[in-house]
């Protein structure tokens, strides 16, 4: 996935499109590329729904601290703070 916080140019979203379009040509001309993607990449070029587990290969800090939330034996209260100015 693309850094939003890339400093290619100003207008880095041009060059993203541009090797978007590249990369596009040639999987519909069937011609072979040296550059991986993540599994979750390959799915949505397949057609194929996304689910959680595919959080884990674009951003693993993301998916461990949602996914500690969802074990049951995770302590979230200790995640509700308030914040109060007196």
């Amino acid at each position: 996935m693309p850094n939003p916080r890339s400093v290619v140019q100003l207008d880095y979203e041009k060059y993203f499109r541009f090797i978007g379009r590249i990369i596009g040509k040639a999987i519909m001309e069937k011609c072979m590329l040296e550059c991986y993607f993540t599994p979750s990449v390959y799915k949505m070029i397949l057609g194929q729904t996304l689910n959680f587990k595919d959080l884990q290969d674009i951003d693993n800090h993301l998916y461990t601290g949602l996914n500690w939330c969802l074990l049951p034996e995770s302590d979230v209260e200790m995640l509700y703070e308030t914040f109060s100015i007196d």
